[in-house]
């Protein structure tokens, strides 16, 4: 449980750029739901606003180091590492075009 910030994202292997705005983005546990916030730059004004904050119900599979987020497509997140630093999350779908489409987001705290 607790508040994590992110700091880096990888989609297919390859790193995704993230500015300064975007890792002031943050993914909270409180036991029950999952909240996430995402930041980006306003092209107009080149302001870093809030994006998005979604707030969604989740269950964690210890045995399996799963993590089930309640959606719309029942997403199904691997947790790659988790400590007292670090919490990585790997997700794996399908692009519209059938493609594997693989990402991983690191947050810390």
């Amino acid at each position: 449980m607790g508040t994590w910030q992110l700091s880096n994202q990888t989609q297919n292997g390859e790193t995704v750029t993230l500015n300064e705005c975007n890792k002031s983005g943050t993914i909270t546990f409180d036991g029950e739901q999952v909240t996430t916030t995402t930041y980006r730059i306003n092209s107009d004004t080149e302001d870093c606003n809030l994006n998005s904050t979604k707030s969604l119900l989740y269950e964690f599979e210890a045995d399996d180091a799963l993590l089930f987020i309640e959606n719309q497509n029942q997403s199904q997140i691997e947790i790659g590492i988790i400590n007292d630093s670090i919490l990585s999350l790997i997700e794996e779908g399908y692009t519209s075009s059938g493609e594997l489409i693989s990402f991983e987001t690191t947050f810390t705290r």
